[in-house]
């Protein structure tokens, strides 16, 4: 019984070392993991989207993302992704403007 009781602590003790050790960025491994996953897909998109101003998310590098502390990892994907969602309103707008002046021109 003693072996049994210390073989399923021995599985225990690791299961949860694994599942709450973190990684160097101080998030747990599996949620930098999926983080890394997320920014890459991010960057990857490059500066579409982005208003010229807004280059530098991407001009950072994506090196100089990945080395930040987890919670600044997290504050650069909320903040580009807000920044590409504000641009694309921002163009669906004027859109919708040229298209309007457009069939103001052409249907007076």
């Amino acid at each position: 019984m003693k072996n049994l009781l210390e073989l399923t602590h021995g599985f225990w003790t690791t299961r949860n070392d694994k599942v709450h050790e973190r990684a160097a960025n101080g998030l747990l491994l599996a949620e930098a993991a999926a983080l890394e996953i997320r920014i890459r897909e991010v960057y990857a998109l490059g500066i579409d989207g982005l208003a010229a101003f807004d280059h530098w998310y991407i001009e950072k590098g994506l090196e100089n993302i990945l080395q930040l502390p987890g919670y600044d990892q997290l504050t650069w994907l909320d903040g580009i992704l807000e920044t590409r969602h504000e641009y694309s309103e921002h163009m669906d707008h004027d859109t919708e403007q040229m298209r309007a002046t457009m069939m103001d021109f052409l249907i007076p």
